[in-house]
């Protein structure tokens, strides 16, 4: 299995979805096992071979996307690792978002 990281925002984004399902749904656990399934999702990511997902060359340069359930786990491959960004909901204005923390923008 190839080394897995999260940033900070990606962690957030966990945290976030979380608290949001409990709090639609009115439980903790409800919003904790959706949680625990998109760590599960990127785990078994980073246990597969190749170049996985889609490529997002209108985001960033080497920026790939994957998609749980109505979510996009975006992520690119760092060294022989993979490094998880950010994890949205599918509705999200995500060009505004990645050029709002475009880290060298053009």
């Amino acid at each position: 299995m190839r080394p897995l990281t999260y940033t900070s925002a990606a962690r957030q984004n966990l945290v976030e979805i979380a608290l949001g399902i409990a709090e639609r749904s009115g439980s903790r656990e409800a919003g904790s096992a959706f949680a625990a399934k998109l760590e599960a999702r990127c785990k078994k990511l980073a246990g597969l071979p190749g170049l996985l997902g889609t490529v997002r060359p209108e985001l960033r340069p080497g920026i790939r996307s994957i998609v749980h359930h109505n979510y996009l786990i975006f992520f690119h491959y760092v060294g022989d690792g993979i490094e998880v960004i950010n994890i949205l909901p599918g509705r999200r204005n995500l060009d505004l978002l990645f050029e709002a923390n475009d880290p060298d923008p053009h």
